[in-house]
């Protein structure tokens, strides 16, 4: 996923791999079956979650080189299931204006009512705590710093909008198991 490197404000220090280099024994199969749902996560958790279900905008502020950099979190009940993070570089922000005004709306499901819409392969990292996913997934959820730190599964993948790529990060709390799999 070179473009999504190229597009990325950050050095991503993290191993991703594919689904096919993935260590599936390891991991708890209802973890691997969030991990991999090849739907828009979104839909996934709003289905499950019901009603209880909420997504929070945390911040979208400019990034470098002009890029845009969204960051919110999925909940349901209250309990925090995934941490997600978006990067739409310059040229994708000046095709694709609706990424401004999304508000409190996913990503997701604006993608979905759009035509041309291509998802590359998704791509998955155990990320530790000294990984900044990690770190900003926690800080955005953990007020009083009481959070476990032990390492978060993440996914990542990239959209193309036509010729307009859009980077896609997700980060997995324990309660998104506990929810979609109760």
């Amino acid at each position: 996923m070179a473009l999504a490197r190229d597009i990325d404000t950050h050095k991503d220090d993290a191993h991703w791999c594919e689904i096919d280099d993935l260590d599936r024994g390891t991991l708890d199969p209802h973890l691997l079956d969030l991990l991999t749902c090849p739907d828009y996560l979104t839909t996934r958790l709003r289905r499950v979650c019901g009603g209880r279900f909420r997504l929070r905008l945390l911040d979208q502020r400019p990034a470098r080189d002009g890029a845009l950099l969204r960051e919110i979190v999925m909940y349901c009940d209250g309990t925090p299931l995934v941490y997600g993070q978006t990067l739409a570089p310059a040229g994708t922000l000046r095709s694709q204006t609706w990424l401004h005004a999304l508000g409190e709306r996913s990503v997701g499901d604006h993608l979905r009512s759009l035509e041309q819409v291509t998802r590359g392969p998704l791509e998955y990292a155990r990320l530790t705590a000294s990984h900044r996913l990690h770190q900003r997934a926690r800080s955005a959820v953990d007020d009083d710093g009481t959070l476990d730190v032990k390492p978060l599964w993440a996914r990542r993948s990239l959209f193309s909008i036509g010729a307009c790529p859009l980077l896609v990060n997700e980060v997995f709390f324990p309660g998104a198991v506990e929810c979609a799999h109760p």
